[in-house]
């Protein structure tokens, strides 16, 4: 078993390809996910304002305040995962891995993209006293937000149990 993943990992490291390779360090990648609860937090406050009404302008501003709050947060957290938890040409790497890890890395602009465009988005209704009638838009497109985010955060979950597993042996 040994024997098979040094020769896959060595096979990956001397291939002609000029591409960088991405792997993870899964053990800061899943750290810098358990310390983080105040993102996680604010997203589950964050969904919830959006499937009420707002009944006042501190409602609307609220909203806005937060979103844009959790903007940041994510800049953070991706910085954080991209900084400690991803890195480029290791000496030795799974392909699988690193295929799937430089997928997830690539994710983090995409989602981050994402929603800096709903915070705009809710400025500008906001400016244009559009946001209450505006809600429902604005709640469908933070879910599928969401909804992209925890498909991206279970693969990563599982990239770093599979990581875990490659480093260590499964055991068998």
């Amino acid at each position: 078993m040994a024997v098979k993943v040094m020769q896959r990992q060595l096979s990956a490291v001397s291939g002609t390809s000029n591409s960088t390779l991405v792997s993870i360090n899964a053990a800061f990648l899943q750290e810098i996910k358990d310390v983080h609860t105040e993102l996680w937090d604010l997203l589950a406050g964050a969904r919830d304002m959006c499937k009420h009404k707002l009944r006042s302008e501190n409602d609307e501003h609220r909203l806005a305040a937060d979103m844009e709050e959790l903007r940041d947060l994510f800049a953070l957290q991706f910085s954080l995962e991209e900084g400690f938890g991803y890195f480029d040409n290791p000496a030795f790497v799974d392909m699988n891995i690193a295929k799937r890890a430089e997928d997830l890395k690539n994710d983090h602009q995409y989602l981050y993209c994402e929603i800096c465009e709903i915070c705009d988005w809710i400025d500008k209704l906001r400016h244009h006293r559009r946001l209450p009638l505006k809600l429902k838009d604005v709640d469908i497109r933070f879910e599928s937000f969401c909804d992209q985010l925890m498909k991206h955060e279970a693969r990563e979950n599982e990239l770093i149990f599979d990581s875990f597993n490659n480093d260590i042996g499964s055991g068998d």
